[in-house]
């Protein structure tokens, strides 16, 4: 029992020893886990301001049909004024192009509301 109460400093030092060291790991394992939370915080909300812009600068299918229309009318319009195609029908090109320039107005309004 002697020998045991001699050796009893000595575990108490290890003991407190070996308490310190895995307080320390503990410690840096807490700092290493917070330091990548706050990186991962910063990539989620750079991804969410990413979506926003995208989601902003996408267009519905309606608006896209409106835009393939629109273009179509302008396309047309200029393939009259450049060929003078309706000429040879019963409608006279100023006409038509009258119509299409009319429908442009009111895509192109449709499409800014």
């Amino acid at each position: 029992m002697k020998q045991f109460q001699e050796k009893i400093p000595f575990i108490t030092l290890v003991l407190l020893f070996c308490t310190f060291l895995y307080t320390c790991s503990s410690n840096r394992t807490i700092n290493k886990v917070e330091k990548e939370n706050k990186t991962l915080i910063l990539t989620v909300d750079s991804l969410k301001s990413q979506v926003n812009v995208v989601s902003d600068s996408t267009i519905s299918i309606t608006q896209f049909q409106i835009l393939l229309e629109l273009e179509g009318y302008k396309q047309s319009s200029r393939n009259l004024y450049h060929d003078n195609a309706i000429i040879r029908t019963k409608e006279r090109p100023d006409d038509v192009m009258h119509s299409y320039n009319k429908e442009i107005e009111k895509l192109t309004k449709k499409l800014n509301n």
